[in-house]
């Protein structure tokens, strides 16, 4: 997956040209993003459906934040479906992309950042 997942404009526009901003905000994105893949995937193997929704809940700022086009929405369908229950059916194939989408988000933002 070479093309970049993530993009920077809304991190860059929040800190005003304050590059330690931003890299405090991409540090803090590489440290906890990595967390919640785990307890999503317990939450998913469990069928824990609301813990799900709710880790799902906490993720989607993030993920809007450093702008990850690719699963912004799909975050919002999983948070639905861990409330609600509905079109539950949908969640397996929402779980394998999770699973391919973020860990490598957060592989190529940590890049970022030693470079």
């Amino acid at each position: 997956m070479a093309d970049k997942l993530y993009s920077l404009d809304f991190v860059n526009e929040m800190a005003g040209g304050n590059q330690d901003f931003v890299n405090q905000l991409l540090t803090l994105f590489v440290e906890t993003v990595p967390e919640s893949i785990e307890l999503i995937n317990e939450h998913y193997e469990n069928n824990n459906l609301s813990a799900l929704g709710g880790e799902a809940h906490k993720l989607k700022s993030t993920i809007n934040t450093v702008q990850i086009p690719a699963f912004s929405e799909k975050i919002k369908e999983m948070e639905h479906i861990g409330k609600t229950g509905e079109n539950i059916q949908n969640l397996p194939d929402l779980i394998k992309e999770f699973n391919e989408i973020l860990p490598a988000a957060v592989a190529q933002v940590k890049e970022y950042l030693e470079n």
